[in-house]
């Protein structure tokens, strides 16, 4: 009788610990529904939109989808799991449109103070042509920050470049040229000698020369950095080239070489803090950390010169 009361005993402690399980009490239950909400959503193409189930079984779903019916799919996909409770915690947004993100950039220009500063976005939200009367080297890092800013809430500051329209001609007879501008011509003149076209120069003040473009190889990059830092009176050389990635041969249809080309060509650029992830559909997720917006911003316009599916996927922290 004895051998069968423990049985019995044992078996209710089994039932009992099973729906204790079950419902959440014990174990992490709740972190099994989300890891299944989470796959579900990624096979429907909403990866970006994430779930979190705490003990009480309430839900949190989070992310940025690309239109308000994207939302409403996924939310009806959290609901059909009868386990959650309602409310769920909606931290979903929707990647606004082109005219919204126009308004928003139009008051952050207007913000900065720079007189007649214009920012204009393209139909693809990747690119933001800025213009106005006084943006030199020293005004462009002020509005691209102040522009940034204003676009972090909307998920596509990480994404987009920025370009700048020539400034107008002056009325006024031009002032004979300054020695930064004689010194920068010349050095301009002997890049392009060198067969170095695609770099231009720009001295910075202190001394100081801006490189910046595009060059075919390391050796042409470190062939540029030297002119310039050879010049009498240069005291440093910024570098802000570009090394192009190679162009995609047959074999990058494949995601694995693809991938590999990719981080070859972070790494060539100094992006080395950056890791590529090539999904099966040619999809790409960045991920790692960059010491500045700048860097993280070049990270995605390299990527972008590769055979990839979309945007790539910004899982990239700043870290300055």
């Amino acid at each position: 009788m004895v051998g069968a009361g423990g049985a019995v005993v044992v078996a209710i402690a089994a039932l009992t610990g099973g729906s204790l399980y079950w419902t959440g009490y014990i174990g992490d239950r709740q972190g099994v529904i989300a890891q299944e909400i989470n796959t579900q959503l990624g096979s429907k193409g909403l990866g970006n939109v994430k779930v979190l189930v705490d003990k009480q079984w309430r839900a949190t779903a989070e992310g940025l989808v690309a239109s308000a019916t994207e939302k409403d799919l996924a939310l009806a996909m959290i609901r059909e799991h009868r386990q959650l409770k309602e409310p769920i915690s909606d931290l979903i947004r929707v990647r606004p449109t082109r005219a919204e993100l126009q308004a928003i950039l139009d008051k952050a220009a207007a913000d900065t103070g720079i007189p007649q500063a214009s920012a204009q976005i393209d139909d693809s939200l990747t690119t933001i042509t800025v213009g106005g009367a006084d943006l030199g080297p020293e005004t462009r890092p002020r509005i691209e920050q102040a522009l940034n800013s204003a676009l972090s809430t909307t998920g596509t500051s990480t994404q987009v470049r920025f370009v700048y329209t020539a400034p107008s001609a002056p009325t006024a007879v031009a002032a004979p040229p300054t020695h930064d501008e004689t010194m920068t011509q010349a050095l301009n003149e002997q890049l392009h000698a060198a067969a170095l076209s695609g770099v231009s120069a720009e001295f910075a003040g202190a001394g100081r020369v801006r490189l910046q473009g595009t060059v075919s190889s390391p050796e042409q990059h470190d062939r540029a950095v030297q002119i310039a830092a050879s010049q009498a009176g240069v005291s440093g050389v910024i570098d802000l080239m570009q090394v192009a990635a190679p162009p995609p041969a047959a074999t990058s249809r494949d995601p694995a070489k693809l991938e590999g080309e990719i981080n070859r060509a972070l790494r060539g650029n100094g992006l080395g803090g950056i890791t590529a992830l090539v999904a099966d559909d040619f999809s790409v997720t960045l991920k790692g950390s960059a010491n500045s917006a700048g860097n993280k911003s070049r990270a995605f316009q390299l990527v972008r010169q590769f055979p990839v599916q979309g945007s790539p996927k910004d899982r990239v922290f700043v870290v300055e």
